[in-house]
């Protein structure tokens, strides 16, 4: 049932709903930094797109470091109060956001706004729980919201995009700082009115293990977000940050856990073969939603199409989200066995890499890249919602919180910046070995080099060009066209190995005995809703 107690009592059904997703809207847009501005942004604060990365992920990593903290400051707080204060501390952020050319404090705003965003989201998905599943099961609420929230975060993309296209990239700040004054306005107006507490035991939380937990995050994503730029061990600060920052911040942090009475963080949920699986999984589903990344390079590269072209593909994925989610509905009211949708989830991503596989040319289109990312959305939304409900079967109801931290942190946070970071370099070292072995080729006695160098040279004179500037014509249009031809071979790799690892993969989610092939239970929301 709808929490009619928090809402004033004029505010009739429809209009609760109404708030909900008003209030849900700039909540799952937000972000600190965003990576469909990362070109204008770069060009207009002489920043690396790096930076602008290395502020995107590092929201996630403060959405998971909120959720313990909830269990110590939900309790003192009334919802209204809750979402009062995060959603203004969000408008500040955005606004400091927008008005900085300083990167550090982009960085550390978006950290605070996946902070802030954590406490907003759980406490709109309290509201939106009983609406999207009344009769309170985690399986069916998640296969009806995580459509909604992937298919904002696309659209946020989009929209970012757009916004930096037509104006500057500042105005995604102001629309967003637009949306969440509107929410406040709708909690105002709607909410029932409550006091504010008058003791906030803020000392009761640990504090260390939330900077300890910090630092190993920011510094992880640090390390991979600029390993490429910094020439990886090279550099000393990438050194330190490796062999003794990341270490040692998670040692203490572990070791904080186990020695104090009541943990910030219960790492016991682990000894659970369902949920330490269940990430590691995850983990290596996330290198598949991460395809991206090479759809990316061939779009910008190859087809030498505007950023804003390529965002345009994301909306394909919103399709695949929502029949992604039919399917998962089907399935739990069915009950069928876990592994089997865990394996179509899995089929659905790899069969995208095989379409990239034989999509992917110089002379490319850009509309065969639709069913690839169709694919797509339909396996990211199936491993999101069956994950959700797996890793959580076998834990205690009082530590299932733990688990949102935990699977925000791996799923949101590390996985992406590591599959990242390594396509990102697997592409560019490729791409510098392929250069070099086609260049090779280009000779005077290679007639199909030959043919194409006369051709561009012909093309220069026609153009008006002197002879002298025709020849450099020639030679760097010779240059584009094997710098094109090295990078869809070095896609070509990256996906190769992707297929053969991920048939592999579909071969242990076939044979495996997820919960001894039984039927997944259908457990009720705890005090988590990640």
């Amino acid at each position: 049932m709808l929490q009619r107690h928090i809402f004033r009592n004029k505010v009739p059904k429809w209009l609760m709903s109404v708030v909900a997703y008003t209030i849900m809207a700039p909540i799952m847009l937000i972000n600190g930094a965003y990576t469909g501005s990362s070109i204008d942004i770069s060009g207009t604060l002489g920043v690396m797109s790096e930076d602008i990365n290395m502020a995107y992920f590092s929201s996630s990593a403060g959405m998971s470091v909120a959720y313990p903290l909830i269990i110590k400051l939900r309790p003192v707080f009334a919802i209204k109060n809750t979402l009062l204060l995060t959603l203004l501390m969000q408008v500040i952020l955005s606004i400091i956001c927008a008005e900085t050319d300083n990167m550090t404090i982009i960085t550390g705003c978006s950290f605070l706004i996946g902070f802030f965003k954590a406490f907003a989201l759980l406490e709109t998905l309290s509201i939106l729980m009983p609406i999207l599943s009344p009769d309170n099961k985690r399986s069916v609420f998640y296969a009806k919201f995580y459509p909604i929230t992937l298919g904002l975060s696309q659209l946020s993309m989009v929209l970012t995009s757009e916004l930096a296209y037509r104006y500057n990239w500042q105005h995604m700040y102001y629309f967003m700082v637009a949306l969440l004054l509107i929410a406040i306005i709708a909690v105002l107006l709607t909410f029932r009115y409550v006091k504010l507490p008058s003791i906030i035991p803020l000392l009761d939380a640990d504090w260390i293990s939330v900077v300890l937990i910090s630092i190993f995050y920011i510094s992880v994503i640090y390390v991979f977000t600029y390993g490429k730029t910094d020439d990886w061990f090279y550099s000393r600060s990438i050194t330190i940050t490796t062999f003794f920052i990341i270490p040692i911040s998670l040692l203490l942090f572990i070791r904080r856990q186990f020695l104090r009475e009541k943990p910030y963080a219960d790492l016991t949920i682990l000894k659970n073969t369902n949920t330490w699986l269940g990430y590691v999984i995850l983990f290596i589903g996330m290198f598949y939603v991460s395809v991206s990344v090479l759809v990316s390079s061939y779009v910008t590269s190859v087809l030498r199409l505007e950023s804003n072209r390529l965002y345009e593909l994301y909306i394909i994925t919103i399709p695949g989200f929502i029949l992604g989610s039919f399917l998962c509905l089907w399935w739990f009211k069915k009950e069928r066995r876990v592994n089997l949708i865990i394996f179509i989830g899995y089929l659905c991503l790899i069969a995208s890499c095989v379409l990239l596989y034989f999509t992917i040319s110089p002379q490319g289109e850009y509309k065969l890249l639709y069913l690839p990312m169709f694919l797509r959305g339909i396996g990211m939304l199936i491993i999101f919602v069956v994950f959700g409900v797996y890793v959580v079967q076998g834990i205690p109801v009082t530590k299932i919180i733990f688990n949102a931290f935990l699977l925000i942190g791996i799923r949101s946070a590390l996985a992406p910046a590591i599959s990242s970071s390594i396509f990102t370099n697997a592409i560019y070292r490729l791409q510098q070995h392929f250069i070099v072995k086609y260049s090779e080729n280009i000779t005077n006695t290679n007639p199909i080099a030959t043919e194409r160098y006369e051709q561009y040279y012909k093309s220069g004179l026609a153009k008006g060009l002197g002879v002298n500037e025709a020849q450099q014509y020639a030679t760097t249009n010779l240059y584009n066209l094997i710098q094109i031809q090295a990078i869809t071979t070095s896609l070509k790799v990256i996906l190769g190995i992707l297929i053969i690892i991920g048939i592999i993969l579909l071969i242990f989610i076939f044979i495996y005995p997820f919960n001894n092939h039984k039927k997944l239970k259908f457990i009720k929301f705890g005090k988590d809703m990640g």
